[in-house]
């Protein structure tokens, strides 16, 4: 049985999200026949999230003429899901690639607040109103608005949008109201988007 029409329009889609999901379909439903041209097509693909799928499912497939993912090329960052353990601190709060879900954005984020109202607490309290007291809090902000806004743009992501929607915010009132909504209380993509694996 050929593959149909309507999946090879979506494995030839300019949309890189679609053409994931339309290969995933495919080697799930296909045959290993009907699906080895199409992957070693997409082996080649401009998008490097694309062409890390095709490659893995071909090696999967024992396609020997096609290098196994890893070996010739390293995973690309956009697919990384986010595990129970957020995989490590360093991606969660400092990457803007991938997707988290609402919990997980919650759970950081409250939790970043108190640790660094803790120190900003602590600092206060030795150095008191103190030139080297603003400028240690001054310093202590950057790394907290860059966790902020990472966190942020990963929820956007999950939320299959891009992460300059976190520019909605700079709009009064209704701004910040809108990105709280979206970033903090609704649902994901169900499934695999263009930004990566649903996470689990």
């Amino acid at each position: 049985m050929a593959v149909p029409e309507e999946l090879q329009q979506q494995l030839s889609s300019p949309d890189e999200g679609v053409r994931y999901r339309a290969m995933r379909e495919l080697a799930q439903t296909g045959s290993p026949e009907e699906a080895r041209p199409w992957l070693q097509a997409a082996s080649d693909d401009p998008s490097r999230l694309v062409r890390f799928l095709a490659r893995e499912l071909l090696a999967e497939a024992g396609d020997s003429r096609v290098a196994q993912p890893g070996r010739s090329e390293r995973p690309p960052p956009s697919p990384r899901a986010a595990s129970t353990s957020e995989r490590d601190v360093y991606w969660l709060l400092f990457s803007f690639d991938g997707r988290i879900r609402r919990s997980s954005f919650w759970i950081a984020s409250l939790s970043m607040a108190m640790v660094f109202g803790l120190i900003n607490m602590v600092v206060g309290a030795v150095l008191g109103a103190s030139d080297i007291a603003f400028v240690l809090a001054l310093l202590l902000a950057v790394p907290q608005i860059w966790a902020s806004l990472a966190l942020q743009v990963k929820r956007w992501h999950d939320r299959d949008r891009s992460g300059w929607w976190i520019l909605i915010g700079l709009v009064p009132v209704i701004g910040g109201l809108w990105a709280l909504v979206e970033t903090g209380f609704l649902r994901g993509t169900v499934g695999p988007n263009r930004y990566g694996d649903e996470p689990s």
